[in-house]
């Protein structure tokens, strides 16, 4: 019940006789409901002492994608450890990780079992959304309707060569083969190089059998290969810093809807094909990045709960303290707001049927 439909109900009650001239209630059972009514009603207004303190005492669950030891771990770890005291009511921020399926164990759990009472939320990649668009699985949920939080910062996708290959460019890589670390067909690793292969005439040539990615950089230290694609930026300047602050590697292309600011440089994917087709399977590509380490709540949740949730969220991202503490944990920051992740992933499911298939006939390529 809203507070505006307050005087109307209440009216109606008066002319069956069930509510006094002043308010008086002369009727229990459930016909008190009414009141009851007003009570949620007044509770749940925004800015209302009771909708600022809903998650006091209780406990704010976030159901990481991945498994421990990765990037999204470290970040599920930092809001842990900063997202409560942006909240009214500081509830108690833990942890819930559930790998598998590319994120989609996760996603599928918060959207579709977890309480829809604002306490639990997803930490989950790109691709968990991909999947109910490219029709791999048959979620129980509408992408259309889960709640956004924000993510952190869009985390650019990117091809990489050893600088010793003498590849300096996509150019280059167009006029002489260049080996890249595949791990198994239909991952990052392998579907980034194919779709530039496909729509740019590039050469990258896989080699798999590559057991994750950090074996694929070690393989390009010891030269077994001369690149890989496929990881985000900060995931690699968390793994090999050394390799960026030593030049011993040159970024070809990022898949992204804004550059990297360190790398200005470097082509955005989406620009260089030169069919209009092209291009779109590129953004359609690049919306991993923009939709990396996203924040979900299920729908149906309380929009009041919603409202609470993204306010903190920025308000977390925006204090000088936490951004100072994520920069000394090389952790990337230019944050989304939810409200534009939902907008973004409506324009994603809309895509066209032709960039679709071709996305998803090179990920079920063997």
């Amino acid at each position: 019940m809203q507070l505006a439909d307050l005087p109307r109900q209440i009216n109606a009650q008066r002319a069956k006789g069930l509510v006094g001239p002043r308010g008086r209630v002369f009727a229990i059972g459930q016909k008190c409901r009414l009141f009851a009514g007003l009570a949620a009603a007044i509770a749940l207004q925004p800015g209302s002492a009771p909708a600022q303190e809903y998650y006091a005492d209780k406990t704010l669950t976030i159901v990481v994608g991945s498994g421990e030891g990765v990037p999204a771990a470290s970040a599920a770890q930092f809001y842990a450890r900063h997202l409560s005291r942006f909240i009214p009511g500081n509830p108690q921020v833990v942890l819930d990780f559930k790998p598998g399926q590319g994120g989609n164990s996760a996603a599928n759990y918060v959207a579709a079992e977890a309480p829809r009472d604002g306490t639990v939320v997803g930490l989950i990649g790109g691709k968990a959304i991909w999947a109910p668009i490219l029709e791999f699985t048959k979620p129980p949920f509408d992408v259309r309707r889960i709640n956004w939080i924000g993510a952190k910062s869009q985390d650019n996708i990117a091809c990489i060569v050893w600088s010793e290959s003498g590849i300096e460019s996509l150019d280059d890589v167009r006029r002489k083969e260049v080996r890249i670390g595949v791990t198994q067909p239909g991952t990052r690793s392998a579907v980034y190089a194919k779709l530039l292969n496909d729509l740019t005439a590039t050469r990258f040539a896989p080699v798999p059998g590559f057991e994750n990615v950090d074996a694929i950089l070690k393989g390009m230290e010891e030269r077994k290969v001369d690149g890989h694609c496929g990881s985000t930026l900060e995931s690699l300047r968390l793994r090999v810093p050394v390799w960026f602050d030593e030049g011993k590697i040159k970024v070809l292309v990022q898949f992204a809807r804004n550059p990297d600011e360190k790398l200005p440089g470097v082509p955005l994917a989406h620009l260089v094909p030169r069919t209009d087709t092209g291009k779109r399977v590129m953004v359609f590509l690049a919306s991993d990045s923009f939709l990396g380490q996203a924040m979900m709540a299920p729908q149906d949740v309380p929009q009041d709960s919603i409202e609470i949730l993204r306010r903190a969220f920025t308000a977390m991202w925006d204090d000088e303290g936490v951004r100072e503490e994520a920069g000394k944990e090389r952790i990337t920051v230019n944050p989304v707001p939810g409200t534009q992740l939902q907008d973004f992933v409506a324009q994603l499911n809309g895509a066209p049927q032709d960039v679709l298939w071709i996305v998803k006939s090179v990920i079920e390529a063997k």
